[in-house]
């Protein structure tokens, strides 16, 4: 028998503080048919409260930043010249623009 992932993880740049989720994970399996997913092996996790608060001692804080390439990407539009990287690096330089808002994420929101 194969492993191929012993492990996965990802990210969910939707939530946000305060959000309530829930996700249901199931294994995907190769059959003679194609692949096949396995509702009988799936597992729904939450809901749970999106927080950043810890153990009160400590909490965790993020951002988006600007590594979400196909996130950005999307932004610039099929055909991508230097001047719109020009156009979004103006964009992110002002204080007000919403896109800089998202990318700071809740880091952001918390900083002074």
């Amino acid at each position: 028998m194969q492993w191929p992932f012993q492990r996965y993880t990802w990210t969910d740049h939707g939530v946000g503080q305060g959000d309530r989720v829930s996700y249901t994970i199931s294994p995907v399996t190769k059959t003679a048919a194609g692949l096949s997913v396995d509702t009988v092996a799936a597992v729904t996790i939450g809901p749970v409260t999106v927080t950043s608060e810890g153990d009160g001692k400590i909490a965790g804080y993020f951002n988006r930043g600007i590594l979400l390439s196909q996130f950005m990407a999307s932004r610039l539009g099929a055909k991508r010249t230097k001047s719109d990287l020009v156009k979004l690096k103006t964009t992110l330089e002002q204080d007000d623009s919403h896109l800089r808002r998202f990318l700071m994420g809740q880091l952001g929101e918390r900083l002074p």
